[in-house]
């Protein structure tokens, strides 16, 4: 490795002197980085490393003089949200720990069952899994910002739960305050215009069936939708599909791209919106959904 290269930063939180000593023995054994330890034995003094100076990864102990646990956990992603941190539990906490990567750690260790190895690799991943998970919030921040500057309306429907959520703009454009719309998917359903319904519900099916039609991504469906003033419709097409079609799929996001209002059954001018580009996402595959209401 080149001598110039920048060690890698690693936060020890152990209270046990013979523990951590072993912690930093086998990290010094790395061949592929140089890494620098800062170890501390109680939680209070990590936090404060944490607020002076930046770290790549923390090995944080469940078991400390001043903090136990989630509890311990919790404080210590709060102060540092962006960085890996990787739980060292004994076999009695495992459960906790457990926990605590369902809540975002990135990985625990069995401190009597740790070499080298395992130390460093489980350093590896977690750092690059941390990086990956940032650059998917960077992403995604970046689709909410590009979509708050258009016109559009997202709505985002979990398969697995029947949960559907409307975003405050999908709202606004129909007319409603953000507590006036619920949770289910019927709430889409029942304000499109009774002659575009079944149409609608067919275009939304062929992708979730993974039908020829969807595959070539067809242009976007056009429907008109009822908004809280009975005299007045909006035009929208059914926008971007996010993901793949047919049984791969959990969720179902959509953008609304409103195009024009027609108001007392006299239509406004409206100009005609390019299909948009459909936004790709991996998705563990469900069983198909059937489409509430379908025939």
């Amino acid at each position: 490795m080149d001598g110039t290269t920048k060690p890698l930063s690693v936060l020890l939180i152990e209270d046990s002197p013979e523990e951590a000593e072993l912690i930093q023995v086998m990290l010094t054994q790395s061949r592929r980085e140089r890494v620098r330890v800062e170890h501390v034995s109680r939680l209070c003094d990590g936090l404060a490393c944490l607020a002076s100076a930046p770290v790549d990864v923390i090995l944080l102990d469940f078991s400390l003089p001043d903090s136990k646990g989630l509890v311990s956990f919790e404080k210590v992603r709060a102060a540092a949200p962006h960085v890996p941190i990787v739980i060292l539990t004994n076999l009695d906490d495992e459960e906790t720990a457990l926990l605590a990567v369902r809540e975002g750690a990135q990985d625990y260790l069995v401190k009597r069952q740790v070499d080298n190895e395992l130390l460093l690799r489980s350093i590896r991943y977690a750092i690059e899994r941390m990086h990956a998970e940032r650059a998917l919030w960077e992403s995604e921040e970046r689709y909410a910002l590009a979509v708050s500057g258009a016109n559009d309306g997202i709505w985002d429907w979990n398969l697995t739960t029947g949960i559907a959520y409307f975003s405050p703009r999908w709202k606004a454009m129909l007319g409603y305050r953000d507590d006036e719309i619920g949770f289910g998917i019927e709430e889409w359903f029942s304000r499109v215009h009774p002659e575009d319904n079944t149409g609608l519900r067919k275009a939304l099916e062929a992708h979730l069936t993974g039908a020829a039609a969807c595959r070539r991504r067809a242009a976007p469906a056009a429907f008109r939708a009822r908004t809280q003033n009975v005299q007045q419709e909006r035009h929208a097409h059914l926008g971007a599909f996010a993901g793949a079609c047919g049984s791969r799929r959990r969720r179902q996001r959509h953008t609304n791209s409103w195009l024009a209002d027609r108001h007392n059954g006299s239509q406004a001018s409206r100009r005609a919106a390019p299909p948009r580009r459909p936004v790709r996402r991996a998705h563990a595959a469900p069983e198909p959904h059937a489409l509430p209401g379908s025939p």
